[in-house]
């Protein structure tokens, strides 16, 4: 397996842990929710993305993109890997409010960070997702990517400790402010 192959293989299992623990915690909101937040240039974002494809190609959806919807069915996103970033970024009001302390709020919103965190400036300040000619994709430094791919994943497994045992250590804390920095008014120690 060459190494940007080994590198979407990661990702894509990242994006689909990521995609599960959001739906656990905020898919109740959005089944119950009249408004649709999806957006169909979004998903034309997969399909000039020569990274989103490569995630597409490897983990097939279950549907085929359509012109009118998108990747969006009935039931909602049929990408189970893939998606653009804005996809995890996007939490609505409803959701924010729901949340019981600042601390909380910052975790969800370092949780939608998660994964644009992996792909920021992959090639001359380009996102990952952005880059849209083959021989760029061959030129980003994959070292940057793993790297910033571990620091999204050490910032998750301290997300699912706090959703755990509602407190972060300062260890974990220093994972999170990695991916987002903390507003001066959130305490690591509010729960």
């Amino acid at each position: 397996m060459n190494p940007l192959d080994r590198i979407v293989m990661l990702y894509a299992d990242f994006e689909t842990r990521v995609q599960k623990s959001i739906s656990n915690l905020f898919g109740s909101n959005c089944c119950t929710c009249g408004g649709v937040c999806c957006n169909i240039d979004y998903c034309r974002e997969t399909r000039e993305s020569l990274f989103l494809a490569k995630l597409r190609e490897a983990y097939q959806p279950a549907l085929s993109y359509s012109d009118e919807t998108g990747w969006l069915s009935e039931t909602g996103c049929v990408l189970t890997a893939g998606r653009p970033p804005v996809c995890y970024e996007y939490l609505c009001g409803e959701i924010l409010s729901a949340q019981p302390t600042r601390t909380h709020r910052f975790t969800i919103n370092v949780l939608s960070q998660l994964i644009s965190h992996v792909g920021k400036r992959a090639y001359r300040g380009k996102h990952i997702v952005e880059i849209c000619e083959a021989g760029e994709l061959q030129r980003i430094k994959l070292s940057t990517l793993e790297r910033r791919l571990g620091e999204s994943k050490a910032a998750f497994q301290a997300i699912e400790t706090f959703y755990a045992n509602t407190f972060f250590s300062a260890t974990d804390w220093d994972k999170l402010t990695k991916i987002v920095l903390a507003p001066k008014e959130v305490n690591l120690r509010e729960g």
